[in-house]
């Protein structure tokens, strides 16, 4: 066989077979091994007309006296699988997803495609949507899967049902649970690819969700608000409340105004004739996509301006914007607030883009995550809790730029508040690396004489000499960038920091 697999290592299991991690021809892939028994010729069928950058694609097919084997394209994981405990060992901790709006985009389209070559999927639900890694690039897609119970269509988009209601209950349009359990009265009912796009927007709902079902946290719950068309689950916890954290309860809203709603309304119409098709659905996402475009450059405007508009940004949020959007410069919202903003707000304009996920330790074109552009630029009574909140938050406190520098070189460099000593001292309890060097040679101490203003400057460099740092090392002296520094010109405190400097030096 030139399809090879690791019975050891199961992949994942559906109704009819089991996927394993395989080889075929050199190349790594899953190996969908369904027993002859219940092999039928529609996936191999269908797979086989079907070439989609959101499809999974198959390499090859053949069978032994037991199974048959597919060759498929290797995805990292399902999207059930994001959503797993964190210490299941089958949850997913690979890049992360595109934008909602792109992953929607990417699976409307592949959906479109399937549909146009006169088939339907028959079984959508996250399960059968995979996330795809480019090993070289990273670059993440979503693909569906499983068409084991795909079949053809007419050009009306429907066919006939000749044994019984395929696919898995809780992801059912309304039509097809009315027809289950009508099933065995009714002579040969017809099926609708609309069944699919109802199916559609409980996967992207779902996504929306955290990983809740739209209508219900159980199997009797969901059957009973699908056929009373009753969404249920509007909102979610995007965060747990933490008494150490100052993130509080948010509800994620499908609401008003957020742009799913209309979507998710269309998506989701009880009555199949009314439902929008998913020729319609890849079309409005393309429509959404240049509305939130705008939407995401203004949030990215008024985190610029100097009087914060709370209010107006929490709205653009709600509308459902990629906050982690960037502007030419590489900067989302997060940095130009970081950048921009020295106002005790600041707090309050970072908590809602958190709460939206927004990724903390991003970086700019030039290296430089949140953490750097606040060192860099606040000096205000807020800057402590600013950085305590990015810290908790998970940034990278040792993150080097471009240009080689820290959080620490970029107090060090500029920041004149007189809470420099608490600032520095917070990053050390984080083991920010003291001793850490720029591109240029230069630490934090180099940096400090050389720039820096702040009125508790003594107590910074008494505080590094303590640490042990370098007055002297790459050719570059603390003493002699301390003379060229011009903020200060009383002799006596030059001479008295020079002193300091010397012992620390002679020690060394």
């Amino acid at each position: 066989m030139e399809i090879q697999l690791d019975v050891k290592v199961r992949l994942g299991k559906g109704a009819f077979g089991a996927v394993f991690p395989g080889t075929f021809r050199g190349r790594q892939v899953a190996v969908k091994r369904v027993d002859l028994f219940d092999a039928n010729g529609n996936e191999e069928e269908t797979l086989k007309q079907l070439d989609h950058p959101h499809i999974a694609k198959l390499f090859h097919v053949e069978s032994n006296d037991e199974f048959k084997y597919f060759a498929l394209e290797l995805c990292a994981a399902s999207l059930d699988q994001i959503f797993l405990d964190p210490e299941n060992p089958r949850k997913y901790k690979g890049p992360n997803l595109p934008p909602h709006l792109m992953v929607f985009s990417q699976l409307a389209s592949g959906l479109d495609y399937i549909h146009s070559k006169k088939l339907i999927h028959r079984d959508i639900k996250p399960e059968n949507v995979l996330i795809h890694v480019d090993p070289t690039t990273g670059q993440v897609k979503m693909k569906w899967a499983d068409f084991g119970l795909s079949r053809s269509v007419n050009e009306r988009g429907t066919f006939t049902i000749n044994s019984g209601i395929k696919g898995t209950k809780n992801w059912y349009a309304p039509e097809l649970l009315k027809l289950s359990s009508e099933f065995k009265k009714k002579k040969l009912p017809r099926g609708t690819v609309k069944s699919d796009v109802f199916a559609q927007g409980l996967v992207f709902a779902y996504l929306l969700l955290d990983g809740l079902h739209l209508y219900g946290r159980n199997d009797y719950e969901i059957f009973m608000n699908i056929m009373a068309d009753n969404p249920v689950n509007t909102s979610s916890k995007l965060s747990q409340h933490d008494s150490k954290s100052q993130i509080h309860n948010t509800d994620f809203e499908i609401d008003q105004p957020h742009y799913a709603l209309e979507l998710f309304t269309k998506m989701l119409a009880h009555d199949h004739e009314v439902r929008i098709s998913s020729g319609d659905v890849a079309t409005q996402l393309n429509t959404i996509k240049e509305k939130l475009a705008e939407k995401e450059e203004e949030v990215r405007l008024l985190s610029k301006f100097k009087i914060l508009d709370l209010n107006q940004i929490k709205s653009l949020i709600r509308f459902g914007i990629d906050v982690n959007g960037k502007d030419e410069d590489g900067n989302n919202a997060l940095h130009l607030l970081c950048t921009n903003h020295s106002s005790e707000r600041l707090i309050e304009a970072i908590t809602p883009l958190i709460e939206s996920k927004i990724d903390v330790n991003g970086e700019n074109n030039y290296g430089s995550n949140a953490l750097h552009l606040l060192c860099l630029n606040n000096s205000s009574k807020g800057l402590i809790e600013a950085m305590k909140l990015l810290i908790q938050q998970g940034i990278d406190v040792n993150r080097k730029d471009n240009y080689g520098r820290n959080a620490l070189h970029y107090l060090c460099f500029s920041n004149s508040s007189d809470k420099l000593i608490d600032a520095i001292q917070l990053l050390i309890q984080h083991r920010i690396d003291v001793h850490g060097i720029d591109k240029d040679g230069w630490n934090a101490l180099h940096l400090l004489c050389r720039f820096n203003s702040s009125q508790r400057f003594t107590e910074a460099i008494k505080l590094f000499i303590q640490f042990g740092i370098d007055v002297k090392s790459n050719g570059i002296d603390a003493r002699i960038l301390l003379r060229n520094n011009s903020t200060f010109n009383q002799r006596e405190i030059t001479d008295d920091i020079l002193q300091l400097l010397d012992r620390a030096a002679l020690v060394k």
